[in-house]
């Protein structure tokens, strides 16, 4: 997505925060597939119907799709994270925030001629460690995908599970559907909160709900881009304040391109940056700007230092506190970082060694030191 596109996403992120997982668009209080089939009788034609219509929804092609290991699985699920103010394993994390988006906690997905049912663990480490696969997930349950059609984004059947990739395929080559979408659901709730609740006709209520929600599917499968790199290139000859001889000793230990490596002279780079017009500082700083903002969707799974309030972290909360030069350990922040890299560079290849040694690394650390908070 470029930066023309970019802009107002990032500013309907601001205008709704960080809850929009919250929202479902689906209309039933329960699990959409129990809802579906409880009207008609047992055995009736009318309920055979439904059934078969929701078991075709429900498979999508993937041609792609590779399952995690169970021992994934096993060691992803334990990883603790805080969320409203409770420790809870990484599966309960995920649990709600597949419903949100799905309607229920199985997702099935069809490749190599084999169907595969996807937990809500599998579907976030899929979001945040292969985004792209991600987006080709039917993650999106709809009741009414005629709301959609402004936008030139069609789908086979009124109700319908849609993926990232079936919203964005939708629109035009100005403008895909996704980001129409989007559009049109900040224009609303600008409208909403000028005019007050009722200004809004029921489709229009939808249809911010739906943009609501795929906003925040971008937040979360995004929210890792912090660690998968991709910071634009400085010329360390203009970044006034950074000690020459820290950054060339970065260099020789890590990648210029990752967040990690930047770190630690983050606070001289942003004061140089803030100095000098080029565009490639322009570009430097709306980089770290956008992949800051996205990882605030990411897990609170940062456990505070000795001395910090009860608040776990996320990634962007942890970032800005180093910046803030509020962490009695400065140094803990630049070992999290090299966990998660670690884990990033390996998830090329998900069930190797690899990969299974980055994750139990990662959680081994993070169920220690949630031991030690506690004990506190």
């Amino acid at each position: 997505m470029n930066m023309k596109h970019l802009i107002p996403l990032l500013a309907f992120i601001l205008l709704i925060g960080c809850d929009g997982e919250k929202t479902n668009v689906t209309s039933s209080d329960g699990p959409t597939e129990e809802a579906a089939t409880e009207a008609p009788s047992e055995g009736s034609v009318e309920e055979q119907r439904l059934e078969k219509k929701l078991a075709e929804i429900d498979i999508a092609e993937v041609s792609s799709y590779s399952p995690w290991s169970e021992q994934v699985i096993e060691i992803a699920e334990a990883i603790p994270v805080q969320e409203d103010g409770q420790i809870k394993p990484f599966r309960a994390y995920a649990e709600p925030k597949m419903m949100s988006f799905h309607g229920s906690l199985t997702m099935k997905v069809k490749a190599g001629g084999k169907v595969h049912k996807i937990g809500p663990v599998a579907w976030l480490l899929d979001c945040m460690f292969r985004p792209d696969l991600a987006d080709k997930l039917p993650v999106f349950l709809l009741d009414d995908t005629e709301i959609l059609k402004p936008f030139g984004i069609e789908a086979k059947d009124r109700r319908a599970r849609l993926s990232f990739q079936d919203l964005e395929d939708g629109g035009d080559p100005e403008e895909n559907g996704f980001t129409q979408l989007i559009n049109r659901g900040r224009e609303l709730l600008e409208k909403k909160s000028a005019e007050g609740e009722v200004s809004l006709s029921d489709e229009e209520e939808e249809v911010t709900r739906f943009a609501q929600l795929a906003l925040t599917f971008t937040g979360l499968r995004d929210s890792m881009d912090i660690i998968r790199g991709g910071l634009p290139p400085l010329d360390p000859a203009q970044l006034a304040y950074v000690d020459q001889e820290v950054y060339q000793t970065l260099r020789t230990t890590m990648d210029p391109k990752q967040f990690g490596f930047w770190l630690p002279i983050l606070r001289e780079t942003v004061q140089s940056t803030q100095r000098l017009d080029t565009p490639q500082a322009r570009e430097f700083e709306y980089e770290l700007n956008r992949q800051l903002t996205f990882a605030r969707f990411g897990p609170a799974w940062i456990p505070p230092q000795q001395g910090e309030e009860k608040e776990w972290h996320t990634i962007e909360a942890r970032v800005t506190k180093f910046l803030k030069k509020e962490l009695t350990d400065a140094v803990e922040i630049l070992k999290d970082f090299k966990k998660l890299e670690a884990i990033n560079k390996a998830s090329g290849r998900p069930n190797s060694g690899e990969f299974l040694a980055a994750l139990k690394e990662w959680q081994t650390s993070l169920a220690d030191r949630a031991a030690e908070w506690q004990r506190q």
